[in-house]
């Protein structure tokens, strides 16, 4: 077995070997996944949502009984558990191969979840992760609890007046400076892996799909840049799903970036980097 994949943190169980796969379920919710038909060689009864991330959310049909008496994320009760299939990119996407060599990325994303969790990141709590053997490699996928009333920053952006998104603007630089203190490299930030939920005192959000990231005890400054370069890249090259304005992109930078800090020549790089990256 994979190191990685039995290195669990507390409160979640593993089954498995090498000929199936593995299947580790937070201790809590098991009974209620397995109720469901879920396991190592199963999604179990399930149907569809209208939520994407890296591919398409089902929903776990699950019972809705006493709630589970762990401690979950704000917003995740009642619980939905929502399962998200790995999807390839690229040409390996194209040509239909979604099968992955590496069995332990599900059980890295449950760790890092539990880790951000710990450091008072919102992230959605993950239930279960799973990896299940198919031939010569694993088919994998996780599941984690719906967060109620959120949606990404993307559809946020589009459902507010122009004040509310100005403070939706600063709401999402100030929670990526928080990633970036606490030293979270993001593989893949931009707007859809932004979860919001908006109030009346302000935005909560979230972060979502930890695949292949990492917690680093210091973020160095070129891969900061670089995630803010593919979070602007991401708006420019999307005006239909996030209109957002130059004026509002600065208000994001400056948030997004320590204070005191000389944002006026990280604005001039990032410009330059995001429209160069544009043009190829």
């Amino acid at each position: 077995m994979s190191e990685r994949v039995g290195e669990l943190p507390s409160g979640y169980e593993l089954e498995g070997d090498p000929t199936r796969g593995w299947c580790a379920v937070r201790t809590d919710v098991a009974e209620r996944l397995r109720g469901a038909g879920f396991g190592l060689g199963s999604d179990g009864r399930v149907r569809d949502t209208d939520l994407s991330g890296r591919g398409q959310l089902v929903e776990l049909e699950i019972d809705q009984l006493a709630e589970p008496e762990a401690a979950l994320g704000a917003g995740e009760l009642p619980l939905v558990p929502l399962l998200r299939r790995h999807r390839r990119g690229g040409l390996a996407a194209r040509l239909g191969l979604d099968r992955f060599k590496d069995p332990a990325r599900p059980f890295d994303e449950l760790r890092l979840s539990e880790r951000l969790r710990a450091l008072g990141i919102a992230t959605p709590t993950v239930l279960a992760a799973r990896a299940t053997r198919r031939g010569h490699g694993f088919d994998l996928a996780l599941v984690t609890a719906r967060v109620h009333g959120a949606v990404d920053l993307a559809e946020a952006w589009n459902t507010v007046d122009d004040a509310a998104r100005h403070g939706l603007t600063r709401a999402a630089g100030h929670f990526v400076r928080t990633l970036f203190e606490v030293g979270l490299d993001h593989r893949d930030l931009h707007p859809k892996n932004l979860l919001v939920k908006t109030r009346d005192a302000g935005a909560q959000l979230w972060i979502v799909d930890l695949d292949r990231c990492a917690l680093r005890p210091h973020l160095p400054e070129p891969r900061r840049q670089a995630a803010l370069a593919r979070f602007l890249r991401w708006c420019l090259r999307r005006p239909a799903a996030m209109p957002i304005t130059r004026t509002d992109r600065l208000r994001f930078l400056v948030a997004a970036r320590p204070a005191g800090d000389d944002w006026r020549s990280t604005w001039r790089a990032l410009d330059r980097a995001t429209r160069r990256r544009m043009l190829l």
